[in-house]
């Protein structure tokens, strides 16, 4: 199994020296790590540790033909999830999950290539 760095799943762009090829990304991959920085209210801070928890034990699938599949313990992203794709922008290192009917961006997620992984 591979492993995920999610990094600014709530904040703004970075950008990385290392180009990364989308051949690079198909495969199953497990969280091992969520940075970034986001201010709320101090009533939000146990739901936000919820959906954080959620996020460092799940998996995601980013398949070849653009299917995507995230395996998360969590019931509303769970099921916002259900019947989405995949797009890789190699200029900014920035995958794109999409519901395929609509074309609403769901989740944005910015990736790295640390030590060839």
């Amino acid at each position: 199994m591979k492993y995920l760095l999610i990094l600014t799943i709530f904040s703004a762009s970075l950008s990385f020296s290392q180009s990364i090829e989308e051949s690079e990304l198909i495969g199953l991959w497990k969280v091992v790590n969520i940075e970034g920085t986001i201010q709320i209210k101090e009533d939000q801070k146990g739901m936000l540790d919820s959906v954080m928890t959620a996020f460092n034990e799940s998996t995601f699938e980013f398949e070849s033909d653009k299917n995507f599949t995230l395996d998360i313990d969590f019931i509303g992203i769970e099921d916002m999830m259900r019947k989405v794709h995949w797009e890789y922008f190699p200029e900014e290192s920035l995958i794109i999950i999409e519901n395929w009917n609509m074309k609403d961006n769901l989740m944005l997620i910015k990736v790295e290539k640390k030590n060839d992984k």
